[in-house]
């Protein structure tokens, strides 16, 4: 072999002995830094898709007038037995009784907590003096006066006079049985006793019982329909309410009650205390007939008379529409409103002693109606002749409050 031969071979030598070792250091870099795989778990067994937990039940709260608290919570809980629900949650309808004078002014000041699903005060005056102070407030209404969550009526009631039968025969005798409205109470409570109105002087003086209507709507509602009578019209505005003339009309009737300025004044009261109470008195339609069966028992039982002006009390449901409650706690809310409203609950409202609000029911033609029972006492089964006052505006309710308070109490 020459000597180029040998200097070639020793060169491919050197080659392949370089290739391998660069291969082996190749091989030990990737093993070393190349990223390892992520394993691959075991395939595990398929079990049940988990199923979301339920959303609880969904209570709706409703503030009721005292006065309708008893039909609403018949009504609740024939609701609540259907077993409602919306958007898949069952629903509960909760009632609690709320004096709607004070609830008036909490809502106003904001100063109501929890605030309700739904308020029903005894008439709709209320809910819309509310809605036109915090709709100013918050800039858009609180009650809606438009559309399906409207303000809606669902029962209705009006202020009557009662009297004892004995007194109610000696003022039929004098005065004519239908003309025994506020004028006769005035003349009545201006006479110097019962014997100057022919009855026996044992009666004393005539008294008057009426309730404060800082505290009692029916009492409110007294003594606008008192103005109604005077000026002979339905509408009265506050400069009605400061006149010299209808002050001492109203003073005269108000001054003989022997509870002046004590609250609101029901049957039970004249049920326990009789002729020491008062001689008559004005009252809410609905408590009257409440109270006729026992009274019928009574030795000297009670007659009804309907005053010449009476205001409708409309018992109205005002959803609350603030954004403090979802969409599905208004649905809610308004299915039971439209509940309270439908023929077999309007039914069971007649049987309570409330007229009712849906056209389908007839006061007259529902079975057991106490606007039948009692029509030999004075109650009658269709009042719509008679004259209705217009609503109150918040003008006429202050000037009746002040009146109160000022000139009946003293207050400054």
């Amino acid at each position: 072999m020459s000597t180029r031969q040998s200097q070639l071979l020793g060169l491919v030598i050197a080659a392949l002995a370089l290739c391998l070792v660069l291969a082996y250091v190749g091989q030990w870099a990737y093993t070393t830094f190349a990223p390892k795989p992520t394993p691959i778990p075991p395939t595990a067994t398929p079990g049940p898709t988990p199923t979301p937990t339920p959303l609880g039940p969904l209570t709706i709260n409703y503030y009721v007038a005292p006065s309708a608290e008893d039909y609403f919570r018949q009504a609740a809980q024939s609701y609540n037995a259907t077993k409602p629900s919306v958007s898949g949650r069952p629903v509960q309808v909760a009632i609690f009784p709320v004096d709607s004078i004070s609830a008036w002014r909490k809502f106003e000041s904001e100063t109501m907590t929890p605030l309700p699903h739904a308020w029903v005060p005894e008439s709709r005056v209320f809910p819309l003096l509310v809605n036109e102070t915090l709709g100013a407030k918050r800039g858009k209404d609180v009650f809606f006066e438009g559309g399906q969550y409207r303000i809606q009526p669902t029962l209705l009631s009006v202020p009557v006079f009662v009297y004892f039968n004995s007194r109610y025969q000696v003022l039929q005798s004098k005065f004519g049985a239908g003309n025994l409205g506020w004028r006769t109470v005035f003349t009545a409570t201006s006479a110097s006793g019962w014997q100057t109105l022919g009855g026996p002087a044992s009666y004393g003086v005539f008294r008057w019982i009426e309730g404060n209507p800082l505290k009692d709507p029916v009492a409110v509602y007294g003594i606008q329909n008192a103005a109604g009578a005077y000026f002979g019209r339905p509408a009265v505005g506050p400069d009605d309410l400061e006149n010299a003339g209808f002050k001492a009309f109203m003073k005269t009737i108000l001054a003989s009650s022997a509870n002046l300025g004590l609250g609101s004044y029901g049957l039970d009261d004249l049920r326990l205390f009789r002729y020491s109470f008062g001689d008559g008195g004005v009252f809410m339609e609905k408590d009257v007939l409440d109270h006729l069966a026992e009274a019928s028992k009574w030795d000297d039982p009670l007659r009804v008379v309907y005053p010449e002006y009476v205001s409708w009390l409309d018992y109205p449901v005002a959803i609350w529409m603030g954004d403090e409650f979802s969409a599905d706690d208004k649905n809610a809310t308004l299915d039971f409103s439209r509940y309270v409203r439908s023929k077999p609950m309007q039914e069971l409202a007649v049987q309570m002693g409330f007229r009712p609000v849906n056209e389908e029911v007839i006061a007259s033609q529902v079975a057991q109606s106490p606007f039948l029972r009692w029509k030999d006492v004075g109650v009658a089964a269709d009042i719509t002749r008679l004259q209705g006052m217009r609503f109150l505006n918040r003008d006429v309710l202050d000037a009746i409050l002040n009146f109160y308070r000022q000139d009946i109490l003293g207050q400054k």
